[in-house]
């Protein structure tokens, strides 16, 4: 009896982030963040998608 409520704390924990993971993808984006292109150039994040060192990786794949 004493295991029980950490396996249910852990469900209702697992069921909470399934539900929030599944309502997140259905909210539709805001009007004006479909195609964003932000020129940045101070970011030292090189593993962001925005990043201009990976545009050059990205053009390669779309083409």
């Amino acid at each position: 009896m004493q295991f029980v409520a950490p396996i249910i704390f852990l469900g209702l924990l697992g069921g909470l982030y399934a539900s929030s993971y599944y309502l997140n993808l259905k909210t539709p984006k805001p009007e004006g963040c479909e195609d964003l292109d932000v020129s940045c150039g101070s970011c030292s994040i090189s593993s962001c998608g925005l990043h201009p060192s990976n545009k050059e990786i990205i053009g390669e794949v779309k083409s």
